[in-house]
């Protein structure tokens, strides 16, 4: 069977849409009918599966809003126009989601502050143009708009939506398709405040949020608090940043104000997954874990496919001793997520406990490949391979743990796979 794969396009950016962030190094198939090559032409990600589609020699049944690609891959083409979007604001920080449009030698990002781009005088857009030609910029979103209400239909969308489930209305808001908002008047005089912060002029956040996030990471807790206090000041009712406070109390074992953090959120939004996990894990270590449980089983009335939560109910269990229901909810865990590796750890120390090694090296094995530095998992892959007669891949993964902790017990199971083999 014959193999082919693309690169399209990357974005770097979290807060600002930019056309130099999305790579024109389109085309590349090993199918022998095109050579991989970079094209000066700007591509959009509707395009990928129309060009799929027609190197793999499959009609269309229906219509579809991309153009293959493949005439690029052979020399031929030109500029293709590309709505953008970026709903990153929107989903990580419950701020607007930032608009553009490419078309016609220019770039357009509609903003809290606007942006203008020429593609032949500033290809790595570095050179805003909106203040110095303002009717220009004010055209260019006006067109924006026009697309914007055609895809803005309050009827059709209600309609769309009338027969659906809550459960099915979350999928599609969380990939974006309720997204679009009520067109803006073509003008950038007046900059929008999102909750207190202009998503357009971030540095002054990103850099104490940074410094914040290095705080927690350094370990140095109580400074971490004082700057999530600090940016709080200017957004006091930003759920992320209370989250990060909770979480920062959390790592310093401070249970009361960690847990008085999370509930402040769930409060004001009873159904933020977020909080609702990270109350779970606490209340599970605390040893709550009727509490526990609670909290679990509402993110999986909200999302029934988060193998985390599976994985904790899991935990619960166990602490139960109800070792019957423990592998149930572990195997519903990977069922959701195969790659997961607390409950490959947790499923194969069971099964190993049970005599089962073949079926538990199997799953150690799973998770040697996706986290081949845990020392756990590399200390029962060890003792399993051992078991099973392996001893050539004992002593490998042995090694391995000793070369990443020297100091561990580890190395005693190195010695030992030694002299046996």
């Amino acid at each position: 069977m014959e193999k082919f794969s693309f690169f399209f396009f990357k974005q770097k950016t979290a807060y600002e849409i930019k056309e130099c962030d999305w790579s024109s190094d389109v085309c590349s198939s090993d199918l022998g009918r095109v050579f991989p090559r970079r094209v000066p032409w700007r591509v959009r990600n509707i395009d990928i599966a129309p060009t799929i589609m027609e190197l793999a020699g499959i009609s269309k049944k229906i219509p579809m809003q991309g153009e293959s690609l493949v005439k690029m891959m052979e020399g031929e083409g030109s500029d293709r126009p590309a709505y953008l979007e970026s709903l990153y604001p929107k989903l990580h920080y419950g701020w607007s989601a930032i608009r553009g449009l490419a078309a016609d030698g220019y770039t357009v990002i509609h903003a809290p502050i606007p942006e203008l781009y020429k593609w032949e005088d500033d290809p790595r857009q570095t050179h805003n143009l909106a203040d110095k030609k303002t009717d220009l910029t004010n055209s260019w979103i006006k067109r924006l708009n026009v697309i914007l209400n055609r895809i803005h239909n309050p009827v059709l969308a209600g309609l769309s939506q009338e027969n659906m489930t809550d459960e099915e209305r979350r999928k599609l808001d969380a990939l974006g398709y309720f997204s679009i908002a009520d067109p803006i008047e073509g003008t950038f005089t007046g900059i929008i405040e999102i909750g207190g912060i202009n998503p357009a002029s971030m540095k002054f956040f990103q850099m104490r949020f940074t410094r914040a996030l290095t705080a927690m990471a350094d370990e140095d807790y109580e400074e971490a608090v004082l700057l999530f206090d600090g940016l709080l000041k200017t957004d006091p009712e930003n759920k992320w940043l209370m989250l990060y406070k909770g979480t920062t109390y959390e790592l310093n074992s401070d249970m009361e104000n960690a847990r008085a953090a999370f509930l402040h959120i769930l409060e004001k939004d009873p159904e933020y997954i977020y909080a609702l996990s990270n109350m779970s894990w606490l209340e599970l270590k605390e040893e709550n874990l009727d509490k526990a449980e609670s909290y679990a089983l509402k993110v999986i009335e909200i999302n029934k496919n988060d193998a985390e939560m599976y994985t904790l109910l899991a935990k619960v269990e166990a602490k139960r001793k109800n070792i019957e229901k423990t592998k149930q909810l572990l195997e519903m865990a990977l069922l959701i997520a195969p790659s997961e590796i607390d409950p490959l750890k947790m499923l194969g120390t069971m099964l190993m406990n049970e005599g089962k090694m073949l079926e538990a090296k199997k799953l150690f094995e799973n998770a040697f490949l996706h986290a081949p530095d845990d020392i756990a998992v590399l200390h029962s892959l060890g003792e399993i391979r051992l078991l099973t007669g392996d001893r050539a891949g004992a002593l490998e993964v042995f090694t391995h743990a000793a070369e990443l902790d020297t100091q561990s017990a580890y190395e005693i199971g190195r010695a030992s796979c030694r002299e046996r083999v």
